[in-house]
């Protein structure tokens, strides 16, 4: 067999080039979409990736939604300041939080937008987007490369049930300044890792919380942590930032667990319902923890 016949039976999925728009987006969702099938803004706005600037560090990040949502000057100036083409909008199917609501306000200032809608499935949410931008092509690309990587992976999701603690370091881009959070077993991580029979030992019992599911570290105490005894410890976010904050625990409060004395403590992927189009990869890391064989 030639060698491009052989070449031409492994299906290419890679998208090899990046597409740049004069734009800003808007939504976490969305961006995330787009980057998976590479395309990128000059511009982003988005709030429920922590710590996304190091996902998207050469692109400009304006604020986050909700301060958008609340003084729209913050994107008129930004949007001054520069040519930019257009301004595109994930329409969430939410009540709050969704940026959608700025687009008669744009075009009422001659701004264009373009809205993608990001309810629905990963698949669906590329194909909408492959439509919007004319690359279909490439999104046919970016579903066969997901759908693979999940075939991939679903050999392994039979791993032994593991208690979990799960926390959440985020560094402020400019000063440094840490926040130290848990995730509770309410979290959209905890759901998400559920077929890897993962059980988060951490439970939210708070009858409302502006944050469902996240729980300022302080907040519970070192001999609560101790009494929960998980298997194994989960730093996301900023790793270093949660080893900091763990080390000052294990030093100065004395927490102890089994998770603690096997060494059982790993730096893994923070997942929330933006990031859906990467599942497969940050369940992947995970799997490769929680292999019995490593």
């Amino acid at each position: 067999m030639k060698w491009n016949n052989f070449m031409s039976q492994i299906p290419n999925f890679y998208i090899p080039f990046p597409r740049y728009e004069n734009a800003v987006f808007i939504g976490d969702t969305a961006i995330e979409t787009l980057s998976s099938m590479k395309i990128y803004a000059k511009g982003l706005i988005g709030s429920d990736i922590p710590n996304m600037h190091t996902y998207h560090p050469y692109e400009k990040h304006l604020e986050c939604t909700a301060c958008v949502l609340n003084d729209r000057r913050i994107l008129t100036k930004a949007l001054e300041k520069q040519s930019i083409d257009y301004v595109l909008l994930e329409d969430n199917g939410r009540s709050e939080l969704n940026p959608v609501v700025l687009k008669t306000g744009l075009q009422e200032i001659g701004i264009k937008t373009l809205v993608l809608d990001v309810t629905g499935s990963p698949q669906e949410i590329l194909q909408r987007a492959g439509e919007l931008f004319g690359e279909q092509a490439r999104a046919r690309r970016a579903i066969k490369l997901f759908d693979e990587k999940y075939r991939l992976i679903n050999d392994r999701l039979c791993t032994p049930i593991r208690k979990a603690l799960i926390l959440l370091s985020v560094r402020h881009p400019f000063t440094d300044e840490l926040y130290h959070f848990a995730l509770s077993a309410q979290s959209e991580l905890s759901q998400f890792i559920v077929p890897l029979n993962v059980k988060n030992v951490l439970t939210d019992d708070r009858p409302s919380s502006p944050m469902q599911g996240v729980i300022d570290f302080d907040e519970i105490s070192s001999q609560t942590l101790t009494n929960l005894n998980p298997d194994f410890i989960a730093l996301c976010g900023d790793a270093s930032g949660g080893m900091l904050a763990l080390n000052q625990r294990i030093h100065r409060e004395g927490f102890y667990c089994q998770a603690i004395r096997n060494m059982n403590i790993f730096s893994l992927p923070y997942y929330c319902d933006a990031m859906k189009c990467q599942q497969p990869w940050i369940m992947q890391k995970w799997i490769e923890c929680l292999d019995p064989k490593n």
